[in-house]
């Protein structure tokens, strides 16, 4: 069972073993047995729905209106996974950040870059060079950063003149999701799938050393 509460301009969620549908039922907190924080990055070009996504995971809206970001927008949401459970509760903070444009970040990469537990691309798949365009900035990502863990956003679905060619393409090294800022589809259930994949990959790391 997954839930989330909005609580001022930061969001709450909670999810049993297995991620399902969410909804909009408040929960209890309870006091968790581990809690840590994880830094995420939102990378795209103009008019890829980036900023979109970011408002509709913090938000849970969505605006017609292009604005372009400036400079970075910061979000902050919390996961809770096993609440119900003492033993077993795991509390994730999400510093999420919203970076304007893709194509700037080179000079900058090595400081923005620190410390971040994933990057998320966003692809327009209604532009069939969208993903070609990107593959600079996840070339960048993979110098600067050992082991990233990146994922693509291919967001626009919900559009007839989708792309199909970008879905599914096993080529990828990086996971893919499939997602729609538009309507909400599968934008929450992503979010909390890189969160987890991204913190077991960097605990990977640890007991690798």
């Amino acid at each position: 069972m997954t839930d989330f509460k909005e609580k001022g301009s930061s969001r709450e969620w909670t999810f049993s073993t297995k991620l399902s549908s969410f909804t909009r039922q408040d929960f209890k907190n309870s006091h968790p047995a581990i809690s840590f924080s994880v830094k995420i990055f939102f990378f795209g070009f103009p008019n890829s729905g980036k900023t979109s996504i970011f408002h509709r995971i913090l938000y849970d809206r969505f605006s017609q209106q292009y604005i372009s970001t400036i400079g970075a927008d910061l979000g902050h949401a919390t996961l809770h996974i096993n609440p119900s459970n003492c033993d077993n509760h795991v509390e994730i903070n999400l510093l999420l950040w919203d970076i304007s444009g893709a194509d700037e970040l080179s000079s900058l990469s090595h400081i923005i870059y620190k410390d971040t537990t994933a990057f998320i691309v966003v692809i327009d798949v209604t532009k069939p060079k969208s993903l070609s365009e990107a593959m600079p900035l996840l070339q960048d990502i993979c110098t600067f950063m050992k082991q990233p863990y990146v994922a693509l956003f291919f967001n626009k679905i919900d559009l007839q003149c989708t792309d199909k060619d970008f879905l599914g393409n096993e080529n990828f090294m990086f996971d893919e999701f499939s997602l729609s800022a538009k309507n909400g589809e599968n934008v929450l259930e992503s979010i909390v799938e890189v969160v987890v994949c991204a913190v077991l990959q960097e605990i990977d790391k640890i007991t690798d050393k």
